[in-house]
């Protein structure tokens, strides 16, 4: 017995063996709460279609027909997956707020041998149509990043299907503004002129310019002369890699060292070289117009995220590289539509620039004069958003 307890041998295969079990768990769990987790996020999506269909619904129908329209989109928007049990599905009113509500289990794979057959999930969604008025700001991404992975496309159903969502009745007052951002932003080239506004299209002017030129007219005494070069280690040259916004748009890229072998080159040379007569040669004066393309640039500090005080002018300088101009508070889905699908992404990231203007839009001062009055929304008891969607930090 003293010599069996003192004997080591096989400890790791005995230990391994243990922990087999241990890891197994582990990974069971992180696959199963993963499938749970995606479960979730796909229910989610049902319950918020549901809800919000049943509150527009219910703006203009009464309760039990506007119940059926959220059961029926909670029904097709659905995930169906054979490894969860669905316990409770509800549309409910409840001071004038629509709750949809899905519960279910989600069952296990790995963890139900060890214990746990099944995850428990409720998701719910809570919607109200708004009888007061809203004025929504949309900044959205329009950095060279966003050219990656389908993202601007992305960007643009969603935002749409945001558009349609809010304006595809005539329910509410509701209007929206697009800002489409990047490192600047573009404020339409139709503002030149505007009082807040320091921008100016230029026009930069090349002088006439001229200089005596003789031609060669007769060459005599010319022979070849030809110079060896000897053979020579070439050393690495490298390039290296080139970003926009944070994406790859050009790999690192190496000549190896080589030998370059010996070679020969020639040259004419000539002892006697007639020349004509000396005379001017005039490039004419060039005039080009540089003209302002909408973007601007930042005030300086404090002024940056302020709307006030616009007798400090916003600088437009030209030759800047900005997006699509932004559109203004409307009702009309299809200009915003539009304006969405014109978005092309370009340039670096800077979100300040997208929020302050977002919130420029939201204001009824210059440079953007289309919303509610400070009075008029208080009256009205008016709401303000300011929705911002970036890939970027």
């Amino acid at each position: 017995m003293h010599r069996f307890l003192e004997n080591a041998s096989g400890n790791i295969a005995i230990t391994f063996t243990l922990m087999t079990f241990v890891i197994l768990g582990i990974a069971g769990g992180a696959l199963d709460y993963t499938r749970v987790a995606n479960t979730r996020a796909d229910y989610q999506d049902a319950v918020d279609a549901a809800a919000i269909a049943a509150a527009i619904e219910y703006k203009k129908n009464e309760w039990g027909p506007s119940k059926q329209v959220g059961l029926d989109f909670l029904k097709t928007h659905s995930p169906e997956l054979d490894f969860v049990t669905i316990n409770k599905t509800e549309v409910v009113l409840q001071d004038d707020v629509i709750i949809a509500t899905v519960s279910g289990e989600s069952q296990n794979t790995l963890l139900s041998a060890v214990g746990f057959p099944s995850f428990s999930f409720e998701v719910s969604s809570h919607a109200k149509m708004p009888d007061y008025p809203i004025e929504i700001s949309l900044v959205l991404d329009n950095t060279f990043s966003m050219s990656v992975d389908g993202k601007i496309g992305t960007l643009k159903t969603t935002a749409k299907e945001f558009v349609d969502t809010l304006l595809n009745h005539d329910l509410s007052d509701v209007k929206i503004s697009v800002v489409p951002f990047a490192q600047y932003v573009n404020v339409g080239s139709h503002f030149l002129g505007a009082s807040w506004l320091e921008a100016r299209n230029e026009i930069t002017v090349t002088p006439r310019q001229c200089s005596m030129r003789r031609d060669v007219i007769s060459r005599s005494g010319c022979r070849t002369e030809r110079t060896n070069h000897p053979a020579r280690d070439v050393p690495e040259q490298c390039t290296p890699a080139q970003y926009n916004d944070g994406v790859l748009v050009q790999p690192a890229s190496c000549t190896p060292a080589h030998r370059q072998p010996a070679h020969t080159t020639s040259q004419e040379i000539c002892t006697n070289i007639q020349y004509g007569p000396e005379y001017e040669v005039c490039e004419p004066e060039k005039r080009e117009t540089v003209y302002w393309n909408g973007c601007v640039a930042s005030r300086q500090n404090p002024l940056n995220t302020n709307d006030r005080d616009y007798s400090r002018k916003v600088p437009g300088p030209n030759k800047l590289i900005c997006p699509s101009p932004i559109t203004p508070l409307t009702a009309d889905r299809n200009k915003l539509k539009t304006a969405i699908n014109g978005m092309v992404a370009v340039g670096d990231t800077y979100i300040p620039q997208g929020v302050v203007w977002g919130y420029r839009t939201l204001t009824n001062r210059v440079p953007f004069d289309q919303a509610k009055s400070d009075a008029q929304r208080e009256a009205a008891n008016g709401r303000r958003y300011l929705i911002i969607m970036t890939d970027g930090v």
